[in-house]
């Protein structure tokens, strides 16, 4: 808990995605909350939380969430679970392989907003503002607990935060290697090691050694993410600059 409260807004929203798709939804509706209470709105963070609220029985704030990521995402809300089940917080339309008959979006929200639900309940389009979702009494989301590797990818996630600061401060030699070594042991990481490695490269100039080792990172995590045409074109990249001196060797 300590590491999560070190992660800034975007690292929280990367801790609740990677801790919700490695199946501790408990772990990742409290890193999604601490992004919402920080002021955070991460797409993905709304995911999550709709999800949480929803294993915790609490449909109508479940529900409300939904709407709020189907309202952002539109028809891209397949590519934010990529193939993750989805709980009854969801309309039919958006949970693939559904056997329902197709109807308009309009009336399949309609219908989805008019179900059942707690006596009491109302959807809003968006959780009450004086209440945490995740505080008062819940039953357990996940029997299990938090999984092996999340105090891992909390120290990952601080990582790339110290990363992120050092390369601010224009200090870049030591990100190669670590960001190396951080795509290797974090690949769920990938989108965010991928944008500070081409920051970094920027700032080396594109050029010798040490932009040919950021070029082999941003290769490692093309592939990762499955661009394998990108990751190609970033590995002879690495080549290239490491047979070109740095711009100020060549002015030397």
């Amino acid at each position: 808990m300590a590491a999560q409260n070190a992660l800034d807004r975007p690292a929280l929203a990367d801790l609740a995605e990677a801790r919700w798709r490695s199946g501790d939804l408990l772990g990742a509706g409290r890193a999604a909350q601490a992004h919402l209470d920080s002021g955070g709105d991460e797409t993905m963070a709304l995911v999550v939380m709709a999800e949480t609220l929803g294993a915790q029985g609490r449909t109508a704030d479940a529900r409300a969430m939904a709407l709020r990521v189907i309202e952002r995402a539109g028809p891209e809300i397949d590519q934010l679970f990529c193939g993750q089940p989805r709980g009854q917080a969801w309309p039919v339309e958006t949970v693939p392989g559904s056997a329902a008959a197709p109807v308009a979006r309009g009336e399949q929200l309609a219908a989805w907003e008019s179900a059942p639900r707690p006596a009491g309940s109302s959807l809003a389009t968006s959780p009450p503002a004086t209440r945490s979702p995740l505080s008062g009494d819940r039953r357990p989301v996940s029997a299990g607990g938090p999984t092996p590797t999340a105090p891992a990818l909390e120290r990952a996630l601080s990582e790339l935060a110290a990363l992120e600061a050092a390369l601010d401060a224009g200090a870049i030699e030591p990100l190669a290697a670590r960001l190396a070594i951080l795509v290797r042991t974090e690949p769920r990481l990938a989108t965010r090691i991928l944008m500070l490695a081409e920051r970094s490269v920027a700032l080396a100039g594109g050029h010798g050694g040490t932009a040919a080792a950021l070029h082999l990172v941003r290769g490692d995590a093309l592939r990762i993410l499955g661009r394998e045409s990108e990751a190609a074109a970033a590995y002879r990249q690495s080549g290239r600059s490491l047979s070109q001196p740095p711009p100020n060797e060549e002015n030397a």
